[in-house]
């Protein structure tokens, strides 16, 4: 529906000193949404102008009212003094964030323990989709909110051991298909014919995990039996994804060889 132009974002914008794709980026929506708030076409909502404010210290009444000159907590005519003190009062710092995250643990856990219990009317089983909305929400945030970079560049300092241990003969077993891709590329395992089957073997790769919410991203060493990689049903999928799906060797690997081509 169309409404008047946000006179007020736009000024907003323009004495913080962003272009639209930078405040979108900033509030995690897209450019063509702050350019709709700002031309008319679409509405400033509640849950946005609540996002402005946190991030910049503006107040909400005059963001939806659309009203030409945004207004600071003072009370007065919003201005650049009032967002840099707003960003020193709210720095943004690794600590801030260590204490953000210890708190969203617990409110997460506290979620996910009252989703495994059964509700008044027999509402039972919500434990699976609210985990899974969880996942959805980690996703959509590392997408609205551009965050892709600055993951790799958290996740590329989390460097560890990951170690996985088997037998000689376990590991000349598996050489082929999936098992196989995952103990030459990512592992690098060679053989050596002077090792007996029966001898242990250990394969440790230096790595980093990568972006995916569902796993461990701590980047503490571990050291895994291979029976994880081998004791699956035929021409099913490994019950965990495979490493080098997830995890990222800082030292470069042997790449599987290459396959003939068929003939024709």
């Amino acid at each position: 529906m169309k409404t008047k132009p946000n006179r007020a974002i736009k000024t907003l914008r323009t004495i913080i000193g962003r272009t639209q794709g930078q405040f979108a980026a900033m509030i995690g929506t897209t450019r063509d949404a702050v350019a709709s708030w700002e031309c008319g076409r679409n509405r400033l909502s509640d849950k946005f102008a609540m996002r402005i404010y946190a991030s910049t210290g503006a107040m909400t009444e005059e963001l939806i009212r659309s009203l030409g000159m945004p207004r600071s907590k003072l009370g007065t005519p919003y201005s650049k003094t009032d967002f840099d003190w707003w960003r020193k009062l709210n720095e943004q710092s690794t600590d801030l964030a260590i204490e953000q995250a210890r708190g969203a643990a617990s409110t997460l856990e506290v979620l996910l323990l009252a989703a495994a219990r059964p509700g008044a009317g027999r509402i039972t089983d919500r434990l699976p989709a609210v985990w899974m909305s969880f996942l959805e929400w980690c996703e959509q945030t590392c997408q609205d909110f551009r965050l892709r970079g600055q993951i790799d560049e958290v996740l590329a300092k989390r460097k560890f051991k990951d170690r996985v241990t088997m037998t000689w003969g376990e590991a000349r077993q598996h050489q082929s298909g999936a098992e196989g891709r995952i103990l030459r590329g990512y592992y690098g395992f060679k053989d050596d014919k002077r090792k007996l089957d029966n001898e242990e073997l250990t394969l440790e790769v230096e790595t980093c995990p990568s972006w995916h919410p569902a796993s461990d991203m701590t980047g503490r060493d571990r050291t895994e039996k291979g029976g994880w990689l081998f004791d699956r049903p035929t021409e099913q999928k490994p019950r965990r994804s495979a490493p080098a799906k997830h995890f990222h060797p800082v030292q470069p690997t042997a790449k599987p060889a290459k396959r003939k081509a068929a003939r024709r």
